[in-house]
Order: structure tokens, then C-alpha cells, then sequence
């Protein structure tokens, strides 16, 4: 489960990363595109009437793209074939820079301009795309194609130099890219590790550990809240208190062990019985147990205490010393909160229902 869930959490930190990047990426593609066309343009423009309509066509589309990272993600939550989406938009980053490049060395003749933006562009891509592997390859490649041809040309056709500096960038980019990564699992890693910590230090305040129900101190802090929810919204709100019939006599019979073993099946009857999130059961103490019922009125809670009464007779737990049943039987102890109640009387109205129903003979509940 542990597994599954570092999996989730970091698809979903992936996600949230590769959105901002996209966005950082090209916000930069931007500022980078205003410092190249400037140039070009100052430079240029006046000499060729060809190269401004190529300039013009150029850079619009490159802004275009530019654009579309900017407002591609805008989900919190990693939506379906969202890798697929961002290499592929990753790659038509690429494709928009390995143009301009081109642009700029076979047609604007400024071979060095070309070279210092294709190595911006590249190291943007990594640092912008680090957390998907494919997607930095998917941008950085169409790039590296067209600057390695750039190279090629500038060097005479003599292929030396432009496949040493595509070995360097190469291994540059991947370690890079590894260093970058490995930092990036590590933290995901510890954060999921903290949460866990912090989940099993909460669940060691909040849930007994015998029964793995919520314990007497969940109970006590969820009904304040839940009182005064109540009295704010003009909401009903039922509790039943519960106690497991002759429950001494089955530990003097048959030992503590097989006593909490009877408690564990009756815990999960509870549970089980419980159709709605918001309803909680805590272990009150000893074999007493609590249920609260949000918005719940009197017959409501009635009919949860007749499922858990149904529950219980499938499970048949047996009770050798029991003078109501062979099997372990219930006493429920029924209340509704009432404007005039708090927390305390309300626990105390449920509990002299405790008492009327174990008075009447025990495997049932009563109401008020």
C-alpha cells in the first residue's frame, strides 16, 4: 500500500512539476526570442526584405508555442495522458527552437549567435523538463539535430569537432538530468515517508490499538465538534452507546486472549454496520463502545441499532456463560441531541438507556 501510494504521490509531484516547468520554459523562450529578434531585426531587416518575412513568420510561431506552455496545464491534478500531452508538447518546444536556429545560422550567416542560443536552449530544457525524461530528450534533440548540422557546416564539413561536442552535450544532459532527478525522488521520497509518520503518529492519538476503532479521546474531541455543528446548523445528531452483554463472564470463562479476540469481532461488526463516512464508532472503554450519527434523527439511529443487531446474529460469536444467548449479544443504549444538551448529557442520556436496556433483559436497545 506504502508503495502504491509513493507511486501516486509522485506521478502527482511529477505533474505538478513538469506544469511549472512548462511555464518557466517558456516564459524564458520568450525573453530569449525578444533578445534574438532585436538583433536580427537591427541588424538585418533593412538588407533583406526576404529574411524580415521569414523572421516575422518565424518568430510568431515560436511565440505561439511559447504561449500554448504557458496555458497548457491548468488542472491541479494530473488529468489522463498527461505524459503523452507534455512530450509531445515538449517536443514541438524543440522543433520551434531547432527552426529558429536554423534561421539564424543558415540564413542570418550568424553562426556563433546560433551556437550560445542552442546551448540556452538545451540547458532550459533540462533544468525545465528534468522530472520526465522523455520529454527532455523530446526537446533537446531537434535542437542538438540542427545545431550539430550548424557546426558541421561552420567547421568545413569536417565531422570531428560536431560529434565530440554532441558526445559531450550528450553525457552533460544525462548526468545532469540524473543528479537533478535522483534529488527530486529524494525529497518526494521524504515527504511521503513524513506523512506516513505523521498518519501513524495520529493514528497511535486517535485509534485504539486492540480494536483499531477510534478511542476515547477521538470520541470526546468528534462530539464537541459535532454538538456544536449541531446547534449552528439546527442539525439532528444521534449517539448509541453499546455494551457487550455478560462480557466479564466470557473472559472468566474462556481467558482475556479469546476476549480480545471477541472484541476485534465485534469492532468489525460495528464497522460493518456503519453505511456512511461520517458515522464514527469508538471503543469507550473496557467493552463498551460509542457510535456517532451526524444528522442523523431517533428512528434513524433506531434502524442502525437493528442492523448492528442483524450483523451481529450472522456473526454468531459464541458465549458459552451468557444467560441471555449462546451467542454474544448487544445492549444499546439510544439519545438524540437536544438544544439544551452538551456533550456530557448527552453521553449520559445514552448511557441510562445503556442501563434501561440491559434492565429489560439485555440483547436490545433503548431509545429517548
Amino acid at each position: 500500500m506504502d508503495e502504491q501510494t509513493l507511486a501516486k504521490q509522485l506521478d502527482d509531484v511529477t505533474y505538478r512539476n513538469i506544469r511549472i516547468g512548462f511555464r518557466w520554459a517558456a516564459t524564458i523562450s520568450l525573453i530569449i526570442l525578444l533578445m534574438i529578434v532585436g538583433p536580427i531585426w537591427l541588424n538585418g531587416i533593412k538588407e533583406n526584405a526576404l529574411y524580415l518575412d521569414r523572421s516575422w513568420t518565424q518568430y510568431s510561431f515560436q511565440a505561439i508555442v511559447y504561449l500554448i506552455g504557458i496555458a497548457l496545464y491548468h488542472s491541479q491534478s494530473p488529468p489522463q495522458q498527461w505524459r503523452k500531452t507534455a512530450t509531445l508538447y515538449a517536443l514541438l518546444f524543440g522543433i520551434s527552437w531547432a527552426l529558429a536556429i536554423y534561421h539564424i545560422a543558415f540564413i542570418g550567416q550568424m553562426w556563433p549567435s546560433a551556437e550560445i542560443a542552442a546551448d540556452l536552449i538545451m540547458m532550459t530544457s533540462l533544468l525545465g523538463f528534468y522530472a520526465l525524461r522523455q520529454a527532455v530528450y523530446a526537446a533537446i534533440f531537434p535542437v542538438l539535430l540542427v545545431s550539430t548540422w550548424a557546426n558541421y557546416i561552420e567547421a568545413g564539413h569536417l565531422l570531428l569537432l560536431p560529434i565530440e561536442k554532441v558526445l559531450a552535450i550528450c553525457i552533460i544532459v544525462e548526468t545532469g538530468r540524473r543528479t537533478l532527478y535522483r534529488w527530486f525522488y529524494n525529497s518526494v521520497e521524504k515527504d511521503h515517508e513524513n506523512q506516513r509518520l505523521v498518519k501513524k503518529l495520529s493514528d497511535l492519538a486517535t485509534k485504539d490499538q486492540l480494536t483499531n476503532l477510534y478511542n476515547r479521546r477521538f470520541f470526546e474531541y468528534e462530539i464537541d465538534k459535532h454538538c456544536h455543528l449541531a446547534k449552528r446548523n439546527h442539525l439532528p445528531l444521534s449517539v448509541i452507546l453499546i455494551d457487550i452483554d455478560h462480557f466479564k463472564h466470557y473472559n472468566d470463562n474462556l481467558g482475556h486472549p479469546a476476549g480480545d479476540l471477541c472484541l476485534k469481532r465485534v469492532a468489525r461488526t460495528l464497522q460493518k454496520s456503519l453505511l456512511r463516512t461520517s458515522d464514527s464508532v469508538s471503543r469507550y472503554g473496557g467493552e463498551e463502545f460509542i457510535i456517532i450519527l451526524p444528522n442523523t434523527h431517533l428512528e434513524g439511529a433506531k434502524k442502525v441499532a437493528e442492523r448492528i443487531h442483524r450483523t451481529l446474529q450472522q456473526e454468531a460469536i459464541p458465549h458459552p456463560s451468557s444467560s441471555v444467548n449462546d451467542f454474544v449479544t448487544l445492549s444499546q443504549g439510544i439519545t438524540t441531541w437536544k438544544t439544551q444538551k452538551g456533550p456530557e448529557q448527552l453521553v449520559q442520556e445514552a448511557d441510562d438507556q445503556l442501563y434501561k436496556a440491559k434492565e429489560a433483559g439485555r440483547d436490545q436497545y433503548k431509545a429517548a
